[in-house]
């Protein structure tokens, strides 16, 4: 179970500066996956030893310290401009931090203990990993040049997200910041051109959900999602509903979809705008269903494995069956509204944030 504490802060220390859980996936989970490995873990060869914990921990990780960081996922940002939009609130770096502090970080400490108890792994201690340690920092090297610029930049540009907004006469928005964090990066040589357009995942964020929010937008302009929440709320009139129960009703019917969208932010771009238009004909807390919802674009995608780009990396490994990975993902993200309703929530209102 300290190995997968270990994972989680490991994620938790890339997530701020680190807009794609996929990435971060990516990076974390084969060092993980190679010790699982190193004790005799294999897809093929005893997966529950410590591979399948190792993997399922993984997702439920990457979807908890999404919700925590504005800048965590992608989609965050889309969310946020969808409620600015549509609700007129601004949901800063530092508003989402405040509001995710409790109820997130609370999901986050409890996760690894929870998954152990869910998916317990058969290897209950790893015993000397002295040796895999070593040979894992043997294969890394010394630190370089460009590791030590990139990480000073990494301080810089969560410095930039968590304060930026506040620089009087500036005002640096977080694209500002992320182009200024990207432009650094190449300036100083720590990547080229090539690998820029070499990050595949970053160009179809880029593309594909830019359009699907200019879509949204436009749409939105029109009135057509307006048009939209007035047919249902014909079938699903929420007008004279308490808002507590607007908010739960909400948040459940946003997740029950989720099996239709293989994407956080094209779910979100498409379906969220409905959602924040019947909200308005109700007596829900407009910051409680601001923040509700964009809490939930992360952790909703733990329902299957194809939610989000990192439950693919993670369940392609092969050590958990999809069954196994869906079950746990549902208690998990069952987990996730006991504490975002019952404790986040509370929060929200003592602190004057709602």
């Amino acid at each position: 179970m300290g190995l997968g504490y270990l994972m989680m802060v490991t994620d938790l220390v890339l997530s701020p500066a680190t807009g794609s859980n996929s990435a971060r996936t990516t990076i974390i989970y084969p060092i993980f996956r190679q010790i699982a490995e190193g004790v005799g873990s294999t897809p093929t060869s005893e997966p529950k030893k410590l591979g399948g914990y190792l993997t399922i921990l993984m997702y439920v990780v990457s979807q908890g310290t999404s919700a925590l960081f504005l800048t965590g996922m992608a989609t965050n940002a889309i969310t946020a401009s969808l409620v600015s939009d549509m609700f007129g609130i601004n949901l800063t770096w530092e508003t989402w931090m405040i509001a995710s502090i409790v109820p997130a970080g609370l999901m986050l400490l409890v996760s690894p203990l929870i998954v152990y108890k869910l998916y317990k792994p058969d290897l209950k201690t790893l015993g000397d990993i002295k040796p895999i340690a070593r040979k894992g920092l043997e294969e890394l090297g010394p630190i370089s040049r460009d590791e030590k610029v990139l990480f000073v930049l990494f301080i810089g540009a969560i410095l930039g997200w968590m304060f930026g907004a506040q620089i009087p006469y500036v005002n640096l928005g977080m694209q500002v910041v992320g182009f200024v964090f990207l432009a650094l990066i190449l300036a100083t040589g720590v990547m080229d051109w090539t690998d820029v357009i070499g990050a595949k995942g970053a160009w179809n964020i880029f593309v594909w959900y830019g359009a699907f929010y200019g879509v949204a937008m436009a749409l939105s302009g029109a009135g057509f999602y307006n048009w939209l929440a007035d047919g249902l709320n014909g079938v699903m009139d929420l007008s004279n509903v308490n808002g507590l129960l607007v908010t739960l009703i909400l948040v459940l019917a946003s997740l029950a979809v989720r099996y239709f969208f293989v994407s956080n932010s094209a779910f979100v771009a498409s379906f969220y705008p409905v959602m924040l238009a019947i909200a308005l004909t109700t007596k829900a807390n407009p910051m409680v269903i601001a923040l509700m919802l964009a809490f939930f674009a992360s952790y909703g995608a733990l329902l299957t494995h194809y939610g989000n780009g990192a439950g693919l990396v993670a369940f392609a490994s092969g050590y958990v069956s999809q069954k196994d990975f869906w079950l746990v993902g549902t208690i998990m993200l069952a987990v996730a509204l006991v504490i975002f309703f019952c404790i986040g929530m509370p929060y929200w209102y003592l602190i004057g944030l709602c």
